[in-house]
Protein backbone atom coordinates (compact mmCIF):
# COMPACT_ATOMS: atom_id res chain seq x y z
CA UNK A 1 0.00 0.00 0.00
CA UNK A 2 3.10 2.49 0.65
CA UNK A 3 4.70 1.94 -2.10
CA UNK A 4 2.67 3.61 -4.81
CA UNK A 5 1.58 6.57 -2.67
CA UNK A 6 5.33 7.21 -1.85
CA UNK A 7 5.44 8.37 -5.41
CA UNK A 8 3.38 11.72 -4.59
CA UNK A 9 4.98 12.34 -1.18
CA UNK A 10 2.61 10.60 0.91
CA UNK A 11 4.85 8.22 3.33
CA UNK A 12 3.27 7.99 6.95
CA UNK A 13 -0.38 8.81 5.44
CA UNK A 14 -1.79 5.31 6.58
CA UNK A 15 0.03 5.18 9.76
CA UNK A 16 -1.35 8.52 10.62
CA UNK A 17 -4.91 8.05 9.13
CA UNK A 18 -5.66 4.61 8.84
CA UNK A 19 -9.35 4.89 9.30
CA UNK A 20 -9.21 7.41 6.79
CA UNK A 21 -7.77 5.90 3.90
CA UNK A 22 -9.96 2.85 2.01
CA UNK A 23 -7.73 1.56 -0.59
CA UNK A 24 -11.05 -0.95 -1.88
CA UNK A 25 -14.35 -0.69 -0.93
CA UNK A 26 -17.64 0.79 -2.24
CA UNK A 27 -17.06 4.70 -2.95
CA UNK A 28 -13.31 4.90 -2.42
CA UNK A 29 -12.39 6.49 -4.92
CA UNK A 30 -14.28 9.64 -4.27
CA UNK A 31 -13.83 8.78 -0.33
CA UNK A 32 -9.88 9.12 -0.72
CA UNK A 33 -10.17 11.54 -3.36
CA UNK A 34 -11.81 14.21 -0.80
CA UNK A 35 -9.36 13.04 1.53
CA UNK A 36 -6.31 13.35 -0.26
CA UNK A 37 -7.62 16.69 -2.13
CA UNK A 38 -7.72 18.30 1.50
CA UNK A 39 -3.73 17.45 2.42
CA UNK A 40 -3.27 19.45 -0.41
CA UNK A 41 -2.65 16.57 -3.17
CA UNK A 42 -3.74 17.25 -7.39
CA UNK A 43 -6.52 15.02 -9.38
CA UNK A 44 -3.72 13.92 -11.21
CA UNK A 45 -1.21 13.55 -8.26
CA UNK A 46 -4.09 10.81 -6.67
CA UNK A 47 -4.48 9.65 -10.43
CA UNK A 48 -1.37 8.33 -10.66
CA UNK A 49 -1.42 6.91 -6.96
CA UNK A 50 -4.01 4.59 -7.76
CA UNK A 51 -2.52 3.68 -10.91
CA UNK A 52 0.51 2.47 -9.42
CA UNK A 53 -1.42 -0.16 -7.88
CA UNK A 54 -2.33 -2.34 -11.01
CA UNK A 55 0.13 -4.99 -12.08
CA UNK A 56 -1.11 -4.58 -15.72
CA UNK A 57 -3.01 -7.14 -17.82
CA UNK A 58 -0.45 -9.05 -20.78
CA UNK A 59 -2.02 -8.61 -24.02
CA UNK A 60 -1.70 -12.71 -24.25
CA UNK A 61 -3.94 -12.59 -21.20
CA UNK A 62 -6.83 -10.54 -23.37
CA UNK A 63 -6.62 -13.07 -25.90
CA UNK A 64 -7.08 -15.68 -23.58
CA UNK A 65 -10.34 -14.45 -22.69
CA UNK A 66 -11.25 -13.48 -26.33
CA UNK A 67 -10.86 -17.13 -26.77
CA UNK A 68 -12.76 -18.26 -23.88
CA UNK A 69 -15.32 -15.89 -25.12
CA UNK A 70 -16.13 -17.37 -28.11
CA UNK A 71 -17.05 -20.62 -26.21
CA UNK A 72 -18.42 -19.75 -22.60
CA UNK A 73 -20.28 -16.37 -20.89
CA UNK A 74 -17.58 -14.63 -19.66
CA UNK A 75 -18.55 -11.98 -16.46
CA UNK A 76 -15.96 -10.18 -14.15
CA UNK A 77 -16.18 -9.32 -10.80
CA UNK A 78 -13.96 -6.86 -9.28
CA UNK A 79 -13.07 -5.21 -6.05
CA UNK A 80 -11.67 -1.91 -6.89
CA UNK A 81 -12.71 1.84 -7.29
CA UNK A 82 -14.12 4.68 -9.73
CA UNK A 83 -10.81 5.86 -9.62
CA UNK A 84 -8.61 2.94 -10.95
CA UNK A 85 -11.30 1.35 -13.09
CA UNK A 86 -12.02 4.42 -14.89
CA UNK A 87 -8.53 5.12 -15.93
CA UNK A 88 -5.63 2.62 -15.11
CA UNK A 89 -7.89 -0.70 -15.44
CA UNK A 90 -9.43 0.92 -18.71
CA UNK A 91 -6.22 1.44 -20.77
CA UNK A 92 -5.21 -1.37 -19.60
CA UNK A 93 -8.04 -3.68 -21.56
CA UNK A 94 -7.70 -0.95 -24.00
CA UNK A 95 -3.98 -1.66 -25.05
CA UNK A 96 -4.76 -3.90 -27.62
CA UNK A 97 -7.41 -2.00 -29.53
CA UNK A 98 -10.99 -3.07 -27.69
CA UNK A 99 -12.62 -1.80 -24.27
CA UNK A 100 -13.17 -3.44 -21.57
CA UNK A 101 -16.76 -4.30 -22.64
CA UNK A 102 -15.33 -6.25 -25.30
CA UNK A 103 -13.99 -8.91 -23.44
CA UNK A 104 -17.03 -9.44 -20.99
CA UNK A 105 -20.57 -10.51 -21.42
CA UNK A 106 -21.13 -8.79 -18.21
CA UNK A 107 -18.94 -6.30 -15.50
CA UNK A 108 -19.76 -5.83 -11.88
CA UNK A 109 -18.07 -3.77 -9.53
CA UNK A 110 -18.10 -3.04 -5.60
CA UNK A 111 -18.00 0.26 -6.43
CA UNK A 112 -21.07 0.14 -8.24
CA UNK A 113 -23.01 -1.98 -6.03
CA UNK A 114 -21.93 -0.88 -2.79
CA UNK A 115 -20.58 -4.05 -1.30
CA UNK A 116 -17.59 -5.90 -2.38
CA UNK A 117 -15.89 -9.66 -2.28
CA UNK A 118 -15.70 -11.48 0.38
CA UNK A 119 -19.09 -10.26 0.99
CA UNK A 120 -21.71 -12.79 -0.22
CA UNK A 121 -24.17 -9.87 -1.56
CA UNK A 122 -21.69 -8.84 -3.94
CA UNK A 123 -22.21 -12.77 -5.66
CA UNK A 124 -25.64 -12.83 -4.69
CA UNK A 125 -25.97 -9.25 -7.04
CA UNK A 126 -24.19 -11.27 -9.77
CA UNK A 127 -26.36 -13.94 -9.96
CA UNK A 128 -29.27 -11.75 -10.24
CA UNK A 129 -27.98 -8.84 -12.67
CA UNK A 130 -26.64 -11.47 -15.12
CA UNK A 131 -28.97 -14.52 -14.02
CA UNK A 132 -26.19 -16.90 -13.86
CA UNK A 133 -26.40 -20.34 -11.71
CA UNK A 134 -23.84 -20.53 -9.04
CA UNK A 135 -23.56 -24.61 -9.97
CA UNK A 136 -23.10 -23.83 -13.06
CA UNK A 137 -20.40 -21.07 -12.86
CA UNK A 138 -16.45 -21.47 -11.99
CA UNK A 139 -15.15 -18.46 -10.46
CA UNK A 140 -11.32 -17.65 -10.85
CA UNK A 141 -9.77 -15.45 -8.08
CA UNK A 142 -6.48 -14.93 -6.33
CA UNK A 143 -7.53 -14.68 -3.21
CA UNK A 144 -9.06 -18.12 -0.91
CA UNK A 145 -11.32 -16.05 1.41
CA UNK A 146 -13.18 -14.78 -1.60
CA UNK A 147 -13.28 -18.27 -3.11
CA UNK A 148 -14.44 -19.64 -0.08
CA UNK A 149 -17.23 -17.25 0.23
CA UNK A 150 -18.18 -18.21 -3.89
CA UNK A 151 -18.39 -21.87 -2.62
CA UNK A 152 -20.68 -21.16 0.06
CA UNK A 153 -23.54 -20.43 -2.66
CA UNK A 154 -22.32 -23.40 -4.39
CA UNK A 155 -20.03 -21.53 -7.13
CA UNK A 156 -17.46 -23.62 -8.81
CA UNK A 157 -13.85 -22.00 -8.04
CA UNK A 158 -10.21 -22.17 -9.04
CA UNK A 159 -7.72 -20.40 -7.45
CA UNK A 160 -4.99 -18.42 -9.52
CA UNK A 161 -2.26 -18.39 -7.56
CA UNK A 162 0.57 -15.55 -8.21
CA UNK A 163 3.12 -16.19 -11.18
CA UNK A 164 -0.20 -18.58 -12.98
CA UNK A 165 -2.63 -17.69 -15.09
CA UNK A 166 -6.51 -18.39 -15.41
CA UNK A 167 -5.67 -21.01 -18.65
CA UNK A 168 -4.32 -23.12 -16.95
CA UNK A 169 -7.93 -23.96 -15.43
CA UNK A 170 -8.25 -25.50 -18.95
CA UNK A 171 -5.24 -27.20 -19.14
CA UNK A 172 -3.47 -24.54 -21.55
Amino acid sequence: VYGPMKGIGITNIFKKHPSQIVCSAPGVGEHNREIFSAWGFSDEEIDTAFDAFLLGIPVARLHALESLRCHYKIYVLSNTNAIMYNQGIRREFEKDGKHREDYFDGICTSFEEGVAKPDRRIFEAVVRKFGIRPQETLFFDDSQTNLDAAAELGFKTWLVAEGTEFMEAFGE
